[in-house]
């Protein structure tokens, strides 16, 4: 008798800790108020004098500039474990003519949990006024992991290698995973798997037969 009550109460232990690492993440992207940006530098275009107005009359020198998405800030959703969200993080845009290189820092932050991802790298390009452009995006680590108060951790990850595309604009996605693994008490309430209720429920049932028959 005392071994089955041990067993029981075993899998109760293992159906609640089974149920703590089931907890979903509510996220709330931060605008360029809050903590978001990127940032171009060290723009070099010494190769756009091939292209230039003056040795080919095909307008003026290349550029290129970097914005955040419109409506970053407004994305908001509850992120289950396991589970991805994918979001416009910022858009390149070229114009004139030549081919240049840059280094980029981004920031994706958040207003709700307060965490942020921090990502450097750098890249060139190339166009023909505007029309026919090309390029690449290479960032020194794609993919960063944050933990959660609750033990909770996120990835975020960004495009890498992307090109940056045959238009005068490119938009950069930035994806982020919930990986679960809240074990920090007193975090946010964790949500049981089917499975857990299930064992939990009839171990509940199993502690209850067996107290009426110690009293019998």
């Amino acid at each position: 008798m005392k071994k089955i009550f041990t067993a029981l109460a075993t899998l109760l232990v293992l159906g609640w800790a089974c149920s703590a690492m089931a907890t979903p993440v509510y996220l709330d992207i931060a605008d360029d108020s809050n903590g978001s940006s990127v940032t171009i530098s060290n723009v070099d275009t010494g190769l756009s004098v091939l292209f230039c107005s003056d040795f080919f009359g095909i307008g003026e020198d290349t550029d290129i500039t970097a914005f955040l998405a419109e409506g970053l800030g407004d994305n908001k959703t509850t992120l289950a474990e396991n589970s991805s969200w994918e979001v416009d993080f910022f858009t390149f845009e070229v114009t004139g003519s030549g081919i240049g290189s840059f280094d980029i820092d981004a920031v994706l932050a958040f207003d709700t949990p307060d965490i942020s991802g921090n990502f450097s790298g750098n890249g060139f390009w190339g166009t023909l006024s505007g029309r026919v452009s090309a390029g690449i995006l290479s960032w020194d680590s794609p993919m960063e992991s944050l933990t959660l108060a609750d033990g909770n951790v996120l990835q975020i990850a960004l495009e890498q290698g992307c090109a940056i595309g045959n238009d005068t604009q490119y938009t950069v996605a930035a994806t982020i995973t919930n990986l679960g693994g809240a074990t920090t008490p007193g975090g946010p309430s964790p949500v049981p798997e089917p499975a857990t209720v299930l064992l939990f429920g009839a171990g509940l049932i199993g502690l209850a037969t067996l107290r009426r028959q110690q009293f019998k």
